[in-house]
């Protein structure tokens, strides 16, 4: 998977970052920036405002997509959740999220050491 593919994918599982994303991108490469400082520029900000608000589902939907993405058999979409959300997720721990996290992203967070 390419950085296009896994934006793409990530902003048709959440509609609700386009905005943030399009201006983000917009001084960028636009759909191909690299998709490691969307995760950590614009998903992880989203999947934090969601915990804090108790928006159940969303951070449902949120631990589901992290965990297909940690089952993957894709390099690219595996690392940049691991770099780019349960690294970040390690370091400054949202209780929602960590509480969320399904059998393998759990596994992987634990293994973290920070």
């Amino acid at each position: 998977m390419e950085n296009e593919l896994f934006n793409r994918k990530l902003l048709e599982r959440f509609p609700e970052i386009h905005d943030n994303f399009i201006t983000y991108t917009s001084w960028q490469d636009g759909i191909q920036t690299g998709s490691t400082l969307i995760v950590e520029d614009v998903f992880d900000p989203f999947c934090k405002k969601a915990a804090m608000n108790k928006n159940t589902e969303t951070v449902k939907r949120i631990c589901e997509f992290v965990e297909e993405c940690i089952c993957s058999n894709d390099y690219l979409e595996y690392n940049v959740i691991y770099i780019g959300f349960l690294e970040w997720l390690k370091s400054s721990p949202v209780p929602a999220l960590v509480n969320g996290l399904l059998e393998s992203s759990r596994k992987a967070y634990d293994e973290l050491i920070y």
